[in-house]
């Protein structure tokens, strides 16, 4: 099961259990939403979580998922990636080129898109999702988040409190994490010049100055709970 905790206009999930099989969740507006899990499960809503249907690509977990308008895109263990056009009416494989562990996915636009995953592994595509090119990412920690602004500015966070960030389309990355962070950064959320980011063991840090500077914070939950999630409800 999950709960929730809110901050300053920050929702945080507090992942106690996997009971749904859900390993990432997204929505655009708070009504259409996306959810992905075990071997291939993907759930879709139309009215904000009430209610849900359910179907399945593959077999492999699949651990991200992002949608713009009808466009949606998946990836999971194994290099599974896939795209729909039609609102998940179909789907087709996507070529990354990779057979490890796909972590998260990113689309600003219906254009402009990231994956990122196992050993520092960041891609990216200008086309959809029709093909795909790798970035140097400068690290070898397994990234498991994603969060752009826009087709050039965007965050990518991993495990070992590795938290990057390029503002040129992944031409170049750099690391903007806290030196002494040590948690396995598992969400983050970028609006305007404020960013969090959350990981194991309860950790949530807060930018105010797109990365620059750091504040730790803390919320009412079990210091052993992890951090799965965060949504940025305002600045």
């Amino acid at each position: 099961m999950k709960a929730t905790s809110t901050l300053l206009g920050l929702v945080c999930v507090v992942q106690f259990a996997f009971a749904q099989g859900f390993f990432s969740v997204h929505s655009p507006n708070g009504v259409d939403v996306w959810a992905v899990g075990k071997q291939g499960a993907i759930w879709r809503s139309y009215n904000g979580g009430v209610t849900w249907s359910a179907t399945q690509q593959g077999a492999q977990d699949l651990r991200g998922v992002a949608s713009v308008g009808t466009n949606v895109w998946i990836v999971g263990e194994s290099g599974a990636a896939y795209r729909s056009t039609n609102a998940g009416g179909t789907w087709s494989p996507m070529a990354t080129g990779w057979t490890q562990s796909l972590r998260a996915v990113e689309f600003p636009t219906p254009l402009h898109g990231w994956i990122a995953g196992q050993a520092g592994l960041i891609l990216r595509t200008t086309d959809g999702g029709t093909s795909w090119t790798g970035q140097t990412s400068g690290t070898t920690q397994h990234l498991n988040a994603l969060a752009f602004m826009d087709s050039l500015v965007g965050y990518a966070a991993g495990d070992n409190g590795v938290l990057l960030k390029t503002v040129n389309g992944g031409l170049t990355w750099t690391a903007v994490n806290d030196p002494s962070w040590r948690a396995h950064l598992t969400a983050v959320a970028v609006r305007g010049q404020t960013v969090h980011v959350t990981g194991l063991d309860a950790f949530c840090a807060r930018s105010d100055n797109a990365g620059t500077s750091w504040v730790l914070l803390n919320f009412n939950t079990d210091s052993k709970s992890d951090v799965t999630g965060v949504y940025m409800l305002s600045e």
